[in-house]
């Protein structure tokens, strides 16, 4: 595991219980050690960031789950290390069909710590080892277009350019918008408030030192809306990480505005 991963998930950690705790207890997190303690100096409370979209995430998925008629199949799409699979097998476990990870790094240790601490997820859970602009069809994977289906792109985003992302769009296209996108992405450093932009720009700064990122694309409301409508799809929420925080916490300490914030979530239909 990297140390950008490794650094993602000393952070998850933090709020994990359950099979998640267990499952993150197992993993070698010591890479990321000097990167998490430069991102505590540059700022100390930047989990905050991490809290706030996890928790957003987590809650759109089940509010949907909840919702749809049908049991749903989950895609997570770039999904490293997270245990949100594993979260959502033991608090909705009827309502999902198949749980898909898709991610370029190999999943065979993933997978055999996830069967390890929760063998519900054998048979449930399917470990896809692919570069997101490389897939093509879904049905290979076993991905089936006849039941919805829920597409979490967190983190993915930051390194799609709007080609790809537009491609990944209509590979799950259904014709009845029946799926359920969920987009957590970067914004442009304009939308930021100026004494704002030097926390984002040193962490990720900081990552990219330690061999975690490449160049990053950003996107906003607009032209994220723009992508999914040119591939027949409805956007439907759109949440800044003040929303997130207020939701999670009943107050907007760290982000009391928009514009101090640095990611959004944007859902739609396709």
């Amino acid at each position: 595991m990297g140390a950008a991963a490794a650094l993602i998930m000393q952070w998850v950690k933090v709020n994990s219980s359950g099979a998640a705790k267990r499952y993150a207890d197992l993993l070698d997190l010591s890479e990321a050690d000097p990167l998490y303690i430069s991102c505590a100096e540059i700022c100390p409370w930047y989990a905050e960031v991490i809290f706030n979209r996890k928790f957003m995430i987590k809650r759109l998925i089940q509010a949907r789950l909840d919702q749809s008629e049908l049991p749903c199949q989950l895609v997570l799409l770039g999904s490293g290390w997270s245990p949100l699979a594993l979260e959502l097998i033991e608090t909705r476990r009827a309502r999902l069909a198949q749980i898909f990870e898709i991610d370029h790094e190999s999943p065979a240790e993933k997978k055999k710590l996830f069967y390890e601490v929760e063998p519900l997820s054998k048979g449930l859970v399917t470990f896809i080892g692919s570069e997101l602009g490389a897939l093509d069809r879904l049905d290979k994977h076993g991905i089936r277009r006849d039941i919805p289906s829920i597409i979490l792109l967190e983190g993915a985003s930051y390194f799609l350019p709007p080609k790809t992302l537009a491609h990944m769009m209509r590979l799950f296209k259904s014709g009845q918008r029946h799926n359920y996108c969920i987009a957590e992405y970067l914004v442009p450093e304009g939308q930021v408030t100026s004494f704002r932009r030097d926390i984002p720009h040193a962490i990720f700064d900081s990552i990219a030192m330690a061999g975690g990122y490449a160049d990053m694309t950003t996107y906003n409301r607009a032209s994220l809306s723009a992508l999914f409508r040119g591939e027949g799809g409805e956007p439907l929420e759109h949440f800044t990480l003040s929303d997130m925080e207020k939701q999670r916490t009943g107050e907007t300490k760290f982000f009391p505005s928009a514009d101090h914030g640095w990611i959004e979530i944007l859902t739609a239909e396709l």
